[in-house]
């Protein structure tokens, strides 16, 4: 349901597990979305958030990988912290769990790379 329904298991190992646990916590079309529009910010080809991993996410997702490495895996967690902090913004009952979830996000971050410490901010 999380995994090989929305195409998981077809994407580079490296980005398996944060996508799995986003899948799972936020529900596969968030998951697949966050791909496509870090995909889409980082790469030279532009990827289409429709939420669906299709031949041209899966291509966009190697080809990254491959380019940027354990950087491409710390920019899907920054904006999965991203996509946390406008939850909590959209629905202010939620903004309790913040803290964990952020944390949740971060512990995916590639050790190469650590993330500088992340609050989220008020729209300016």
């Amino acid at each position: 349901l999380y995994y090989r329904r929305p195409g998981i298991d077809r994407l580079p190992a490296a980005l398996q597990p944060l996508l799995f646990d986003t899948a799972v916590n936020q529900g596969p079309v968030t998951a697949i979305r966050m791909l496509q529009r870090v995909l889409d910010a980082v790469g030279a080809v532009a990827v289409l958030a429709d939420g669906i991993l299709g031949q041209q996410t899966a291509a966009a997702a190697d080809t990254e990988a491959r380019r940027l490495g354990p950087w491409l895996v710390a920019a899907l967690v920054d904006e999965r912290r991203r996509c946390y902090c406008r939850l909590a913004a959209r629905r202010p009952a939620s903004a309790k769990f913040i803290d964990g979830w952020l944390r949740r996000a971060t512990g995916f971050a590639p050790r190469p790379c650590d993330l500088e410490e992340f609050t989220c901010r008020s729209p300016s």
